[in-house]
């Protein structure tokens, strides 16, 4: 009569063990890569805020040029600017007047005069000269150093003496 004897199993707890290792590390490696998405994603949402806030203030700077106080007639010229703002990683955002589709600079257009009354505004009956309102549009393209894209346009309407303009 023969005596069966078990074969010795000692491979199996190796086998085992790696194919645990090997399930952890795809558990870790899919865990990272979660976590760099998020932090690529919340840069993106920051530069799109950041160039947001570029073309924001690239408005107000039009406007201020368009201010009747500065000169008595209006600068109407194109704004173009390649380091507009900086952030803290040293990336750059432009701006400039003008239309995406359009790559150069516009000047800021004159669309007409108006003399319907703004609400809120007094005419001083001492002054010379009727008033009337100068009316421009404009719009601004801020670009981040990725290439991201806001644009925004704006109209003014601009108080003006009937001999202060051309």
């Amino acid at each position: 009569m023969r005596i069966q004897t078990h074969r010795e199993e000692h491979g199996v707890a190796l086998l085992v063990a790696v194919v645990l290792l090997l399930m952890v590390s795809a558990i870790g490696i899919a865990a990272l890569q979660s976590a760099q998405d998020e932090a690529s994603g919340a840069g993106r949402a920051r530069r799109k805020v950041m160039t947001l806030y570029a073309a924001d203030s690239a408005l107000e700077v039009v406007e201020n040029q368009l201010d009747p106080g500065q000169s008595q007639y209006p600068n109407q010229s194109a704004l173009n600017n390649n380091a507009f703002m900086q952030d803290q990683w040293d990336g750059m955002t432009s701006v400039r007047t003008g239309t995406s589709d359009n790559p150069l600079p516009q000047s800021v257009e004159f669309v007409g005069q108006s003399t319907a009354s703004m609400e809120g505004q007094q005419l001083n009956v001492n002054a010379p000269g009727s008033f009337s309102n100068a009316i421009y549009r404009t719009g601004v393209v801020a670009t981040d150093q990725t290439g991201g894209v806001v644009e925004l346009q704006a109209q003014y309407r601009v108080l003006a003496g009937a001999t202060s303009y051309r």
